[in-house]
């Protein structure tokens, strides 16, 4: 069968099951997560700081297997991490061993006191508040004083204009900067598992972070289903 026939027999069988018909046979949705890396000889590590292998990994275990979907593995970036000085979260390599898989850490970053505020401005006490405990680079942002000073004009513009000045708030937008390039130059479309031009397979997306990644070869008419979630895509139905 050709790629164009492969898309849409999985194309057909999983929206078959979504609108409760009865397919030809029950669809596979993958989510290989660090499976991937060890069907390769990788440690899972790879996912955070080997971005071509870990990608290599993801391309070689969807053909393999060929499912009818599969999530788009994990694009984290342990560099990004560690420039932030993230507190929430261990990963392989940096808290727990490069074998293991990521694990959270459990602590209470929204106080209970604080949904006023939260409900209030979501924005801004994710920015002021939020953030700040998550990381140890961002702690600077807390002294960021409220947007609705700029409400006021001018002086609300000065007052935010001094604190951003302010060495240890401009170092943690840097960080931010720095992390968001380590990132995107590790996740390069040619580094991405990209389409799987003779594969037929489709991707289920629980979130798009970019859609220049997955969807760039448009011109060779590659197929892709991409989902914000399932139920949403229901929905629309």
């Amino acid at each position: 069968m050709t790629a164009a026939e492969l898309f849409n027999a999985r194309f057909g069988r999983v929206e078959d099951a979504i609108q409760l018909k009865v397919p030809d046979r029950v669809p596979v949705l993958t989510n290989f997560r660090y499976f991937a890396s060890k069907y390769a000889g990788l440690t899972a590590a790879s996912a955070f700081y080997d971005a071509e292998g870990w990608m290599a990994a993801n391309k070689k275990v969807i053909l393999d297997f060929q499912p009818d979907l599969y999530y788009a593995p994990l694009t984290d970036s342990g560099k990004a991490y560690e420039i932030l000085g993230l507190k929430q979260v261990r990963w392989p390599g940096h808290g727990v061993p490069v074998t293991a898989s990521h694990q959270f850490v459990e602590g209470e970053y929204m106080k209970a006191d604080e949904y006023d505020k939260f409900l209030e401005d979501a924005s801004e006490y994710a920015l002021t508040t939020y953030l700040p405990r998550l990381c140890v680079a961002l702690e600077p942002l807390s002294s960021i004083p409220s947007f609705k000073t700029l409400l006021f004009g001018n002086p609300g513009l000065i007052q935010l204009a001094v604190t951003l000045a302010r060495p240890e708030v401009e170092q943690a937008l840097q960080s931010l900067i720095r992390a968001s390039i380590g990132r995107i130059n590790s996740l390069s479309p040619e580094k991405h598992p990209g389409t799987l031009p003779s594969s037929g397979l489709t991707t289920c997306h629980r979130q798009l972070s970019c859609p220049k990644l997955c969807c760039s070869d448009w011109k060779n008419r590659l197929h892709f289903i991409v989902y914000r979630r399932t139920s949403r895509w229901h929905a629309r139905r």
